[in-house]
């Protein structure tokens, strides 16, 4: 988790963050977070879990992880785990990023990708297991992934790519 810690410390020297995340933020960094101590920050700082603006600044905290992660277009096995981890600490689940308005967020950093994998309209076995890891990374489901997919798949066969190899079942013939 070294990875997530370091990524972690310097956002907390470059955002302005609620009294209570940034506690949060500190144990996880420290390796101290349990259930235990997150319910006992947001109670001593009177912050309802299921508050929005809480919520919000949860997945916040998670896109910047991945936007930080994406970087150099790749994830490793380790920036997944630290996206399982941060997800599981800050109590972020699936369906968390759409319902509490990050759609268009994560949608762009998707899209950002997969233009990329599909400029040479070939999405080779590293790519495909890439798409998966962007999908698993804010939890989508398969409709959600290939809403962002479809476009971008769709522009790669009008440039002259082969639908084979392509990965993906998503276009639809007319």
């Amino acid at each position: 988790m070294e990875k997530l810690c370091e990524i972690l410390a310097k956002m907390l020297g470059s955002y302005s963050f609620s009294p209570a995340m940034k506690e949060i933020i500190q144990l996880i960094i420290e390796g101290k977070w349990t259930s235990l101590r997150y319910k006992e920050i947001l109670k001593e700082y009177h912050v309802r879990s299921n508050s929005v603006d809480f919520k919000e600044e949860t997945l916040d905290v998670a896109i910047e992880y991945a936007r930080q992660c994406l970087q150099n277009d790749a994830l490793s096995e380790e920036e997944i785990k630290g996206m399982t981890m941060l997800k599981r600490a800050l109590f972020i689940q699936e369906g968390d990023f759409y319902t509490y308005g990050k759609k268009e967020q994560v949608q762009g950093i998707i899209a950002a990708q997969l233009l990329k994998l599909y400029e040479d309209g070939v999405i080779d076995c590293n790519e495909a297991v890439h798409k998966a890891d962007l999908q698993g990374l804010f939890n989508l489901s398969y409709e959600e992934f290939d809403e962002i997919v479809h476009d971008i798949a769709q522009a790669a066969l009008e440039r002259g790519a082969n639908i084979v190899d392509l990965d993906t079942c998503s276009i639809k013939f007319n």
